[in-house]
C-alpha cells in the first residue's frame, strides 16, 4: 500500500499521458487503502485515453473499492478504453470490468 500511496500523487503530474498500463499481479499486501490512492491519481489524468490495470490474485480488494474506481474513471472524458483484470482476485461475478466509449 505504501508504494501506491506514493504512486497515486505522482500520476497526477502526468497530465499529458494518454496510455497507462499497470500490473499488480499477486500483490497480497495491496488493500483498498493503496488502491484508492492509485485510483485518485489516475482519475486526475485528463488526457488518458486507454488504461489497463491488472490485479490478478490481489484478494484484499473489496467490491466497494472496485465499484468506486469504476465510478471515478467514468468521469474521465477522454478515456475511451479501459480494463480491469481481476481474475482469481474476486468471486466470478467480478472477474473483469471493461468499458469502451459510449
Amino acid at each position: 500500500d505504501a508504494g501506491l500511496e506514493f504512486l497515486g500523487p505522482c500520476l497526477q503530474e502526468l497530465t499529458h499521458l494518454k496510455d497507462l498500463e499497470l500490473g499488480f499481479e499477486c500483490c497480497t499486501g495491496l488493500s483498498d487503502s493503496g488502491f484508492t490512492c492509485l485510483v485518485k491519481g489516475i482519475s486526475a489524468m485528463p488526457a488518458l485515453k486507454k488504461m489497463t490495470l491488472r490485479f490478478q490474485g490481489c484478494r484484499n480488494l473489496t467490491d466497494e473499492s472496485i465499484a468506486a474506481a469504476v465510478q471515478r474513471f467514468s468521469t474521465l472524458s477522454e478515456l475511451a478504453t479501459w480494463r480491469f483484470d481481476l481474475a482469481h482476485g474476486k468471486p466470478p461475478e467480478v472477474e473483469h470490468v471493461q468499458s469502451s466509449g459510449c
